[in-house]
């Protein structure tokens, strides 16, 4: 079996019994004491799931990008710029469809909404790791989001639909728009991390 990293072929032992999941780990293992992270992984050419139980026997060829972590988060976070925004366009179908009373409409919508959150926070959950930031102010961005979504979940067990609705129309977009308004800052302090790395080596 080939093994490529960012199109290079290197040398790392394993065997044909090894699950494919087991393997990769190791090769995220060796990737991050070299400060690199996995981006995209091929298998005979094809994407494929990380967390395959599958054995290496089948696979000729296997390619892992990187990226260093630093630029990688500037992407994500270029993404989760544009995300929000058509999260706060679907927060409109939300108030809309309760407005008309399309209740089931609203919560189908509601419920996809819920997990672009956790996908919105997990991305300012990693950039405030990677970045090794201390600021109080990421804190109360994650409290005030704990606080929304709880109050999300609570009003959908009661059916509660103006309660749902004043908790999208001024908490969560508030919130959302704080985020927005902090993305230049992560960025560009994930720049300057990343100019420092770059001149000290």
């Amino acid at each position: 079996m080939k093994i490529l990293i960012d199109k290079k072929e290197i040398e790392i032992y394993y065997t044909e019994d090894d699950s494919l999941s087991k393997f990769i780990q190791r090769i995220i293992n060796v990737l991050e004491k070299e400060g690199r992270v996995i981006d995209s992984i091929k298998i005979n050419g094809e994407a494929i799931n990380v967390n395959s139980g599958d054995s290496l026997h089948m696979i000729d060829i296997i390619e892992f990008g990187t990226k260093k972590p630093n630029i990688l988060i500037v992407e994500t976070l270029y993404e989760l710029d544009s995300y929000i925004d058509r999260f706060l366009e679907n927060v409109d179908l939300i108030i809309e469809a309760i407005d008309f009373g399309e209740y089931v409409d609203a919560v189908d919508i509601l419920l996809e909404g819920i997990n672009g959150l956790e996908w919105i926070f997990n991305v300012l959950e990693n950039a405030k790791e990677i970045l090794d930031m201390q600021e109080n102010e990421m804190e109360l961005i994650f409290e005030k989001a704990y606080e929304i979504m709880m109050a999300l979940i609570n009003a959908l067990e009661e059916k509660n639909y103006p309660e749902i609705k004043r908790e999208l129309s001024f908490n969560l977009c508030s919130l959302l728009m704080e985020v927005k308004d902090k993305i230049p800052f992560l960025s560009d302090l994930a720049m300057e991390l990343e100019k420092k790395e770059i001149y000290s080596n």
